[in-house]
């Protein structure tokens, strides 16, 4: 209570000193504050100390007037949280935050919010995005219209197991489709948890097979000569050709006889292409000689004729030329004085080649030496025995030398004409009738053979 009071005192001299006192009492105070914060903040109190913790805190401080001033403090910390999610999503979707904002990628998002309590929430969220990895190794079709494509599909990176489509159809869990033709595919796989990735894989196949040929014929009939070649297109190199001949990488086959020959081209994947090509040849030259074995009496000729097919294109060659009177003709004639082969050689030009066949053409000789020589003749000019002549194989005769003698041995007529004829006569005048005596000596044109013949003839009237 706030008084005024007089005292009256005495000081040290006796005296009297008077003291009024007014006295004020001043008032002290007690406050009560209520307050709070987020556990992750501090509080300043009064006095000046920070805090965090809930609990009563009494400040007393001084008032103006000096008095003390008791502030206490009910202080209520509110808790904040720390929450951790942990979340997956495919690549290409997207991920809504708690606080709206969207992510990704993999990797962990924090977000503050605020509680019930006006503190902030951290909300930290783990976000995996699976990148699902797939490879599509394929194999291409091997030939053209074939189905020995295949796709070996294999993914990663994403939550087993996997399970794979392919967009032309067909689902399983290796990743494996054969027996494709050449397309366009669309392989998608799938993990376990749902994620999806796709491939596009091309499958291709060669272009098709094919093969041209050229030929060449046999120049000649047998020649042996004839030869194809081939030329593939398409498939895939290198090649191998086939035929009943035999197999080579060149494609050429040679020495070849007048045939049908089948051939096989053959790729480096085991495609194939099969043909058929005919090599062909002329005619054969047909040879035909007559006579063909001739017989001939020494000093006869004997005539020989060559014929072919191809007449009259054919050229004839006879060899040697002993004893022809041609050699270049289709027909000459022989005359030899002994046994001997021939032989005829044709040429006949077929397609610009020149083409040839022989054959051997035998003459035998018979070494005939016989001649008739008469014993009588009527030189009457009857038309009927008229002269003196001998008969026989005279074209034999080489060399012949003749003569005539009278009974008195007068030579009365002489010749070496091989045709000599006498008719009975000397120098003219017709001889008596009587035995006339002849010698006759002859060279034979072999040249083997010498007789002198000698004898009478009667001349008759």
């Amino acid at each position: 209570v706030s008084v005024i009071d007089t005292s009256i005192l005495t000081d040290v001299n006796g005296c009297d000193s008077t003291i009024i006192t007014n006295l004020t009492v001043n008032p002290t105070y007690t406050v009560d504050v209520y307050d709070t914060i987020c556990s992750n903040a501090s509080y300043t109190l009064p006095g000046g100390n920070s805090v965090s913790t809930t609990v009563v805190y009494t400040d007393t401080l001084n008032t103006v007037n000096g008095c003390d001033s008791i502030i206490v403090t009910y202080l209520t910390v509110n808790p904040t949280s720390a929450t951790t999610v942990l979340d997956t999503i495919c690549n290409g979707s997207t991920y809504t935050l708690p606080n709206g904002s969207t992510a990704n990628a993999t990797g962990s998002y924090p977000v503050t919010l605020t509680n019930r309590y006006g503190c902030d929430s951290v909300v930290t969220t783990t976000l995996t995005v699976i990148q699902l990895v797939l490879n599509t190794p394929h194999t291409n079709v091997l030939c053209n219209g074939g189905s020995t494509g295949s796709i070996n599909a294999s993914a990663s990176a994403g939550v087993y197991p996997y399970n794979y489509t392919l967009s032309n159809g067909g689902t399983n869990n290796t990743g494996t489709f054969t027996n494709l033709t050449a397309n366009t595919y669309t392989v998608t796989a799938t993990d376990g948890f749902g994620c999806t990735v796709s491939n596009t894989v091309i499958v291709t196949e060669p272009a098709l097979l094919t093969s041209t040929t050229s030929m060449v014929n046999l120049s000649c009939y047998q020649s042996g000569d004839g030869s194809f070649s081939i030329t593939p297109t398409g498939g895939t190199p290198s090649y191998t050709f086939s035929t009943s001949q035999g197999t080579n990488n060149s494609g050429t086959f040679s020495s070849l006889i007048a045939d049908d020959y089948t051939y096989t081209v053959t790729d480096a994947n085991g495609c194939t292409d099969t043909g058929t090509i005919t090599i062909s040849e002329p005619n054969e030259i047909i040879l035909t000689v007559l006579p063909d074995s001739a017989i001939a009496n020494l000093g006869e000729g004997v005539q020989l004729l060559a014929t072919t097919n191809y007449d009259p294109i054919a050229v004839y060659n006879w060899a040697p030329a002993l004893g022809l009177n041609c050699t270049s003709c289709a027909n000459p004639t022989a005359v030899i004085n002994s046994s001997f082969t021939y032989t005829v050689n044709v040429a006949v030009d077929i397609n610009g080649n020149t083409c040839t066949t022989s054959q051997l053409v035998p003459v035998t000789i018979i070494p005939n030496y016989d001649l008739f020589i008469p014993n009588a003749f009527t030189p009457d000019n009857n038309g009927a025995n008229d002269f003196f002549e001998f008969y026989g194989n005279k074209k034999g005769i080489q060399y012949l030398e003749v003569m005539i003698f009278n009974r008195i041995g007068e030579k009365v007529f002489e010749s070496n004409d091989i045709d000599f004829k006498w008719d009975g006569t000397y120098k003219g005048v017709l001889q008596q009738p009587g035995v006339y005596v002849y010698t006759i000596n002859t060279v034979f044109i072999d040249g083997e053979r010498k007789e002198i013949y000698k004898g009478g003839v009667t001349l008759i009237r």
